[in-house]
């Protein structure tokens, strides 16, 4: 005890203060790290899949022409009064063969309206007696699945699931052939609708997307981890059957690579043919920091194990939903000149929704989850000596909540709103809390310049996409951008504050592959802990993907 003390107490009077030891070693924390890298992944994208074409002509009426003094239309789900306003006009008419064909289209697009989205009319020989002329509505019904490309057994499972279940509404069209674009490993590159001999037969086109791979580098880092780090995630898929996926991410800082290595494994499997997935991830990460920390020889190791489940809630072209599960542990040391000086033991179990929708114009997506610590043997306890908050217990409840929404508000213009917060039942350890500083929210300041259990964060970015000949700069966009964020800790507790911030960057894409990204931001208020002024940072990025 006295010499972990004496460690962070020497640290403190190299740095001036505890506070900005606490910030430091939060920045040494390889959990702190690991918790930022999962908090910058953006919300699920939502998957637009091809709309679906119906190859058929309605039938009959060729050549023919009837006086019809009464039009019914069998249909097995709607009533003849729903079409009364399309039959009103074609009533005591002498109706020729374009006549005929355009009720029919009439009376199938009346029920196409209604949510029937493969249905067709068609007039089958009949002798009109009393002038009563009946129309048989076929509301779309698929009675086979073919694939056609690359099989896949999962998606012909859940596209299966369509047949046999009677008329096909819309909603439940589109739920299945998202969700069979949601499988790993495939794409659904098109969907028609044909009728042969009187059957629905779905037409389903599929390509392989076996393999996937994406690296960064940016300046985004510390200077004690960085300024430069580099990320890189591979993903291969359909390993052990249709629908798996294995991906490791890598982060470290390539310039010297000893201050960081950080690599996460994770593999997901579809559970069943509903687009339930079932996921487990084991990641490792190692810090030793330079910079003003070197002198102190500052050592730290993460080991996390996680395990979940995702469930589609709602699933369309214009909103989706999902629900998650998430169990995950957490074993974090940390040591300095030999003195282990932090040592966290933290075990979770969340609940969360995340998704996209339209809205307001615009598109809208988050997400939200509420965060227990469960009270298991070996946890964290407040009072710890190697607790890295002297006060945080791994035995808590918080909730967070993630949004943002993008709008085009003219040709080429588009505005961003984002925001952030976190609401927690007691003091937390440092993996736990709300940072501010980074990419999100207080671009202009490095990762966790203030920290605390509850806080709230904002930012807005209006855009200005550039026209760009075709050539080798395929897109580019200019933005603006100021954000604002304020944490507390319970208690009194080190790191509470605001950031404020304000600037403009440039987007670029070169090729189909790479982009980049180069951004000025401005300090408002209060000055960057790495440089003891408000001077604007720099950040550029730099990243391809295939």
């Amino acid at each position: 005890m006295r010499l972990r003390i004496n460690a962070v107490l020497l640290i403190a009077s190299a740095l001036a203060s505890p506070a900005l030891a606490q910030v430091k070693l939060d920045r040494a924390d390889p959990a702190v790290i690991e918790r930022d890298l999962r908090r910058a992944e953006d919300a699920r994208p939502q998957q637009v899949g091809p709309r679906p074409t119906t190859e058929t002509q309605a039938a009959g009426g060729e050549n023919v022409s009837v006086t019809a003094g009464a039009i019914i239309v069998d249909s097995s789900v709607f009533s003849n009064d729903a079409f009364a306003q399309v039959i009103a006009p074609y009533l005591g008419r002498t109706l020729d063969a374009d006549a005929l064909k355009e009720l029919l289209s009439q009376i199938a697009g009346v029920a196409r309206a209604k949510g029937y989205l493969f249905a067709t009319a068609s007039i089958a020989p009949q002798a009109v007696s009393a002038g009563v002329l009946r129309i048989s509505l076929d509301e779309g019904r698929i009675d086979a699945v073919r694939s056609l490309g690359a099989p896949n057994a999962q998606v012909d499972a859940i596209l299966h699931r369509l047949v046999g279940k009677g008329p096909v509404r819309a909603v439940d069209f589109e739920r299945a052939l998202l969700l069979a674009g949601d499988v790993a490993g495939v794409r659904v590159t098109d969907a028609r609708y044909v009728r042969e001999n009187g059957f629905g037969i779905l037409l389903v086109t599929l390509a392989d997307d076996r393999t996937s791979f994406f690296v960064q580098i940016d300046n985004r880092g510390t200077d004690i981890v960085g300024p430069v780090r580099a990320t890189a995630l591979a993903s291969v898929r359909g390993i052990a059957g249709k629908g798996d996926e294995a991906s490791l991410l890598v982060a470290s800082t390539p310039f010297d690579p000893q201050e960081l290595v950080f690599a996460q494994l994770k593999y997901g499997a579809p559970l069943n043919d509903r687009g339930d997935v079932i996921w487990s991830s084991a990641a490792f990460g190692h810090t030793r920091p330079g910079a003003s920390l070197k002198q102190f020889d500052v050592r730290g190791d993460s080991y996390s194990l996680a395990t979940g489940l995702s469930h589609p809630l709602v699933r369309s072209r214009s909103a989706s939903l999902w629900g998650t599960v998430e169990l995950r542990g957490l074993w974090l040391d940390q040591e300095i000149l030999g003195v282990r000086v932090r040592r966290d033991r933290v075990v979770t179990l969340s609940a969360g929704l995340e998704g996209a929708a339209k809205w307001a114009g615009g598109v809208v997506r988050g997400n939200g989850a509420i965060v227990a610590g469960l009270p298991f043997d070996g946890v964290t306890r407040m009072g710890d000596p190697l607790a890295s908050r002297g006060d945080g217990d791994a035995r808590f409840a918080r909730a967070e909540l993630y949004g943002d929404w993008t709008r085009s508000i003219a040709t080429d213009v588009s505005i961003r709103v984002a925001g952030a917060a976190q609401l927690a039942t007691r003091p937390l350890l440092a993996s736990q809390e709300l940072g501010l500083g980074g990419r999100l929210f207080g671009r202009a300041y490095d990762d966790n310049e203030r920290s605390g259990e509850n806080g709230i964060a904002g930012s807005f970015e209006g855009r200005l996409d550039v026209p760009t000949a075709s050539g080798l700069i395929r897109r580019v966009q200019l933005y603006g951008f100021a954000d604002a964020g304020y944490v507390d800790n319970a208690r009194r507790g080190l790191g509470s504050g605001g950031l404020y911030s304000a600037g403009a960057g440039l987007r670029f894409g070169l090729g189909p592959n790479l982009n980049g990204e180069a951004e000025i931001a401005a300090p408002i208020g209060a000055d960057r802990i790495s440089t003891g002024n408000r001077h604007p940072r720099l950040s550029l990025r730099l990243s391809a993907a295939w």
